[in-house]
């Protein structure tokens, strides 16, 4: 059970929180805040620490992917529940995302209308390090960059995972379609027994 610490006022506009402090197990929130009922403005300033992304899933607005680490950062909203706009600044320690672990994340993201741009992007496992940023608007427009050091790909979950029990192995292939670098995996045709 969390305990919550607030100096607000309430009616039937709007809720405006001075101050509030949240906490629960390791995860502490605090900032200040407020919005009205009915599709009013949105204000939010908050920093938070300790969010444990597996056992906290239920206080995130969103479903997140298959993902565990402990976040800590800040957030800053306004605009509108249907139109909000904002930045954040987050940091993940020891995750996991889609099967992948990883000793430290870090990113700044940025809510603009209907557009997520995220800044500063960085994820690192061991000594490889990935940095990366983007766009991304649901009407489905994405715009990804990724650079990375070089480091060897067997330091990667999903590809000692998959390479077990393969006789032969895998096949690195770069194609150069309109100049643009994609990666291709060829895969041998069997498997051990």
């Amino acid at each position: 059970m969390g305990r919550i610490h607030s100096k607000f006022r309430a009616d039937t506009n709007e809720l405006d929180a001075a101050s509030f402090d949240l906490r629960k197990r390791a995860l502490r929130a605090t900032g200040k805040g407020g919005f009205a009922w009915k599709d009013g403005p949105i204000n939010l300033d908050a920093r938070f620490q300790g969010v444990d992304l597996a056992a906290d899933k239920k206080l995130f607005p969103t479903t997140l992917p298959v993902a565990s680490g402990i976040a800590s950062g800040s957030a800053k909203l306004s605009g509108s529940m249907n139109r909000p706009s904002g930045t954040a600044h987050i940091i993940v320690e020891k995750g996991e995302a889609y099967g992948e672990h990883f000793d430290h994340a870090q990113l700044d993201a940025t809510l603009e209308s209907d557009k997520w741009r995220i800044a500063n992007g960085r994820l690192d496992k061991g000594p490889a390090t990935l940095h990366f940023s983007g766009d991304y608007q649901p009407v489905g427009r994405l715009h990804f960059k990724l650079d990375s050091n070089v480091f060897a790909l067997s330091l990667l979950d999903r590809m000692r995972s998959t390479s077990r029990g393969w006789t032969r192995r895998r096949k690195f292939i770069w194609m150069l379609p309109r100049s643009l670098p994609r990666i291709a995996w060829s895969q041998p045709a069997r498997p051990d027994a």
